[in-house]
C-alpha cells in the first residue's frame, strides 16, 4: 500500500515485521442477457427480467457493506449495451468536486490499450475520458505512459434523483465502446470522495480507482465458452481436447474462477466423434459433477451416432444447473462399454443464462 520511512538513532536494532497482504479473489465474471432490440432506448428494456449483477464491495478490500445500497443491471442487444442503476439513500446532488460523488464505469476491449471511462453524477451530468497507453521513450524504463483526453458522451441516459433515491438507465452504442471478441472488460465504482470508502463490482485492492486499471472484470454477452487451455484432457489434437470414448471423464473443465454463481446456467458442449458402432443405440453423456457433495448435479444422455462425423454438434443439458466453486463439467464415456470404439473431440463447453 505504501512505504513509510522512520528516522531512528542508528543504534536500535531493526525490527523485522512480516509483510501482510489482503487476500485477493479472482476477477469477477458475469454473463449478461442478450435481449430483443430496444432501439437504443434504455427505458424500453424490461429491467425486472434482468438479474442485478453481484453486489458491489469495498474497492480496497472487496468486503461487502453491511447494508448494500447500490444495484446495477446489465444487458445487451445487437447494437447497444444497456445499464440500469439504482441507489437507496443517495448522498445528495452533484459534489463541488464532480468526481467526489459519481458512479464511474470503465470499459476495455481485448486489451488495455484503450480504456473508456464514463462518470455520472446524481444531477445527471456525465463526463467521459478515453485513456490510452503507450510505451515510454526512456530506454531505461519499461513503464507504460497513460494519456487521457476528454471525449463527448455518445449514449443516452434517463436520470432521476428524488426522495433520497437515485436511479438511471443508460444505453451505450457498442460501436462507441472498445471493441472486444468474446468479453467486454469492465469495472464499476461508486465514489463518495472522502466521506466513505468507494464501492466497486471488482475490487482493486488499492486506493484510487485510477490505480486499478488492471483489475477489470469480464462481461460476456449471452454466453461464455470454455475451450483450449480452459479444458483439461489426457490427449489433444492441436488445441482440441480428445479422449477415448471408453475412458469416461477424460475431458473436464472447472467452473471459471470469479464466475457469478447465483444464476442457473444452461450447460452445453460442442462435440464430434470418429467412433465406429457395434450397437446403434449406444449412448454417451455430458454432465456437471460437484466435488463437495460428490453428486452429479446435471447431465444429458445422447446417442453416440448423433455426434459421429466431421462437424461439431451441440449437446445441451435440458435443465438449468446451479454451479458451485467445487463443480466441474465433463464428457462421459460410451455406454454400454465397448459397444463403440473411437475418440471424442471437444470444441467447447458452453454456458448460457437460463431465460
Amino acid at each position: 500500500d505504501r512505504i513509510v520511512l522512520v528516522k531512528t538513532d542508528g543504534r536500535t536494532p531493526p525490527i523485522q515485521v512480516a509483510a501482510t497482504t489482503l487476500p485477493q479473489r479472482p476477477s469477477a465474471i458475469m454473463i449478461a442477457p442478450v435481449i430483443a432490440s430496444a432501439g437504443g432506448d434504455p427505458t424500453a428494456v424490461d429491467w425486472n427480467a434482468v438479474m442485478p449483477m453481484a453486489a458491489w464491495g469495498e474497492s480496497f478490500s472487496g468486503n461487502a457493506p453491511k447494508t448494500p445500497e447500490t444495484e446495477m443491471r446489465v444487458a445487451f442487444d445487437d447494437e447497444y449495451l444497456y445499464l440500469a442503476y439504482r441507489e437507496q439513500r443517495a448522498s445528495g446532488g452533484e459534489s463541488a468536486s464532480f468526481w467526489n460523488n459519481t458512479v464511474d464505469m470503465f470499459f476495455a476491449g481485448n486489451t488495455l490499450a484503450s480504456v473508456l471511462q464514463i462518470a455520472v453524477a446524481p444531477s445527471g451530468r456525465i463526463r467521459c475520458n478515453l485513456y490510452t497507453f503507450t510505451k515510454t521513450s526512456d530506454p531505461n524504463s519499461n513503464e507504460d505512459i497513460r494519456v487521457s483526453k476528454a471525449v463527448p458522451f455518445e449514449g443516452k441516459i434517463n436520470n432521476r434523483s428524488e426522495a433520497g433515491a437515485w436511479q438511471w438507465q443508460m444505453a451505450l452504442p457498442r460501436r462507441w465502446l472498445p471493441q472486444f471478441t468474446m468479453a467486454l472488460q469492465a469495472n464499476f465504482f461508486r465514489n463518495h470522495g472522502d466521506a466513505r470508502l468507494s464501492l466497486s463490482w471488482n475490487p482493486i485492492y488499492t486506493q484510487g480507482y485510477l490505480n486499478g486499471f488492471h483489475r477489470l472484470g469480464r462481461i460476456y454477452p449471452g454466453r461464455l465458452e470454455l475451450s483450449g487451455r480452459d479444458v483439461t484432457s489426457t490427449r489433444r489434437d492441436g488445441s482440441l481436447p480428445v479422449m477415448d470414448g471408453n475412458h469416461a471423464w477424460d475431458i473436464k473443465a472447472s467452473a471459471p474462477s470469479g464466475l457469478d454463481l447465483r444464476p442457473a446456467y444452461r450447460i452445453g458442449a460442442r462435440l464430434r466423434s470418429n467412433a465406429t458402432l457395434k450397437d446403434e443405440k449406444a449412448t454417451s453423456r455430458i454432465g456437471v459433477y460437484d466435488q463437495a457433495t460428490k453428486k452429479i448435479i446435471g447431465n444429458a444422455v445422447f446417442p453416440i451416432k448423433s455426434i459421429v462425423g466431421e462437424d461439431f454438434k451441440t449437446v445441451t443439458i435440458s435443465k438449468g444447473v446451479t454451479l458451485t466453486e467445487a463443480s466441474f463439467l465433463y464428457v462421459g464415456g460410451f455406454l454400454p462399454e465397448q459397444q463403440a470404439q473411437g475418440d471424442v473431440f471437444l470444441e467447447a463447453f458452453v454456458l448460457e443464462l437460463v431465460p
